[in-house]
């Protein structure tokens, strides 16, 4: 394991009938190689692919925000076309403090296809607002 900062970018674009989704990382090199490698792919999706598109946008002072403002802190847009499952499992349990019986796992399978962040802090609040953009023309566009 290493203690360093990685980078990456994902670069997503609209066409009448696809979404283009690239993504980027660098990653230390694998031995015997040295520096830094970087990993790229890229996934072509049919706009009728697309079953969710979801936008999520934190606002601060939501007592004074109104429609137009500049106070969303951060969005998130998460695509789904079901192409990505994870499966979340925890340990199931009762409501029995003193209980030490096995009672096996419980989960849920969740998609997982494609979410991006961006916060006002770090991308600026000129690029969340992009995202917001982008996200509607995407929910148009894929009739979601």
């Amino acid at each position: 394991n290493h203690d360093e900062i990685h980078r990456h970018v994902t670069v997503l674009a609209l066409t009448p009938t696809r979404l283009i989704v690239g993504h980027t990382d660098d990653q230390p090199a694998e031995p015997p190689a040295t520096g830094i490698a970087a990993a790229s792919s890229t996934e072509s999706v049919a706009l009728s692919r697309i079953g969710t598109v979801v936008l999520t946008r934190v606002v601060t002072q939501p007592e004074r925000y109104r429609a137009g403002g500049t106070d969303v802190s951060e969005t998130w847009l998460t695509v789904g076309w079901g192409a990505v499952r994870r499966l979340d499992m925890e340990q199931a349990s009762c409501s029995d403090p003193d209980c030490e019986a096995d009672h096996g796992y419980t989960g849920s399978l969740v998609g997982d296809d494609l979410t991006v962040r961006m916060s006002a802090a770090a991308d600026g609040p000129d690029r969340v607002d992009r995202l917001t953009r982008f996200s509607s023309a995407l929910q148009r566009a894929a009739a979601v």
